[in-house]
This record gives C-alpha cells, structure tokens and sequence, in this order.
C-alpha cells in the first residue's frame, strides 16, 4: 500500500520507521554478529544483512497496512458527518427555495462531493 488512509499518517510512518524499527533491526543484527561471529565475515555479512533488511521491510509494510486499514473506520466516521451535514443542509435549501434554484443546484455538487469521499464497508443499513 503506498498511499495511506491519511496524509498524516506517512509522516507518523516513517518517524516510527527511523526512530523504532530501524534501531531494533541494527541492534538485532549487532547482537547476532556478536553471537555468530563466522556470520560477521566479509560475504555472510552483507547477505545476512540484507536479508534481514527485506523480511525487516516486507514485515513493516505489512505492519503499516494494518494501522492504515484500521485508521479507515475513524477517517469514515468524518466523512459520513460531512456528508450528513451537506445532506441535511440540500434537504432545508431543497425546501426552502425548490429543487429548480441555483443554490439547490450548487449545494447538490458539494453533496455529491462529499458522498464520493464518505465510503460505507460491510454495512447492512
């Protein structure tokens, strides 16, 4: 997943990539060097490493994924208000000037606006 369910959360991402998980795996592979010296030799090093940088990087983004579905309820919860208020206020322009007027007609775009970001998942209602 390269984009996530919300801007602010790549910048969380990746403070918590340089600060957390990139320390725990530098620290790991010092510790297994440490244990396994024969692996700290000149080939094994660099392949050891760089093998436990993929499984490091395919785990994150794994990790990543499941934050960033888990954020999607809560960021659905704001757009489903957003979109109940641009309904409610099509609903009182809708009575109050008609359905032919033009501010009906410019409050129906910014409902359709906010429909097209409010998105409902596995809902029965």
């Amino acid at each position: 997943m390269t984009e996530t369910a919300h801007p602010k959360l790549d910048l969380a991402f990746s403070i918590a990539k340089r600060l957390i998980f990139d320390p725990i795996v530098e620290i790991e592979l010092a510790i297994l060097f440490m244990e396994a010296p024969w692996l700290a030799v000149w080939p094994l090093r660099q392949i050891v490493t760089a093998l436990a940088h993929k499984v490091y990087g395919r785990a994150f983004g794994k990790f990543k994924e499941t934050i960033d579905v888990a954020a999607l309820p809560f960021i659905n919860a704001a757009h489903e208000r957003a979109f109940s208020a641009e309904f409610t206020k099509l609903m009182v322009i809708g009575d109050a000037e008609g359905e032919d007027s033009a501010a009906f007609k410019k409050a129906e775009e910014e409902a359709h606006g906010a429909l097209a970001n409010f998105t409902r998942y596995n809902a029965t209602r």
